[in-house]
């Protein structure tokens, strides 16, 4: 509403020249109160709860650390945003309007284990097999080695190395 200022003291009125411009309030910032799940892959749906959020994708600006994520769903309490290439783990950011909330924990960004290479290529059950690559657990018993269906047992790892022997049925 523009209006002009009255002001009246014993009786006596002035009027302002110029009207007085009352603004609508600033939207209140988005809140961030929890997602799920807490990590995952690159491509995992997380869902952000929370409130003030918009109810348009395009106005929601969701990040895992420095990197911007795709919005599929958006209600006023609730997003869901695909973790991106590139994220990292770091805490879940959401800016509406120019107003921004982040996380007060971080979402984990789980990377799958990736075999560059094994040797040797072929041999009898008890041969030992050396495996690497990358995204081990550096814990024996924290890796799973399957010869087709039949399970390995791992002697040794590093976050790059499996050693596990060729096991009876493989």
């Amino acid at each position: 509403v523009t209006q002009p200022l009255t002001v009246t003291v014993f009786g006596l009125s002035a009027v302002s020249e110029t009207s007085f411009i009352v603004t609508a309030p600033p939207p209140p910032p988005p809140v961030i109160t929890s997602f799920s799940p807490s990590s995952g892959v690159i491509g995992t749906i997380v869902t952000i709860d929370g409130s003030n959020f918009s109810t348009d994708l395009s106005a929601n600006t969701v990040k895992f650390g420095t990197v911007q994520a795709a919005v599929i769903a958006a209600t006023s309490i609730q997003l869901s945003a695909i973790v991106p290439a590139g994220a990292s783990t770091a805490p879940i950011s959401v800016t509406v309007d120019e107003l921004t909330a982040v996380s007060g924990t971080s979402f984990t960004v789980t990377v799958p284990p990736f075999i560059t290479s094994f040797t040797p290529a072929s041999g009898t059950v008890g041969t030992t097999v050396t495996i690497n690559g990358s995204g081990f657990n550096e814990q024996a018993v924290d890796n799973t080695v399957n010869f087709g269906a039949v399970e390995a047992i791992v002697t040794s790892a590093t976050a790059n190395q499996l050693n596990v022997t060729v096991p009876a049925g493989a």
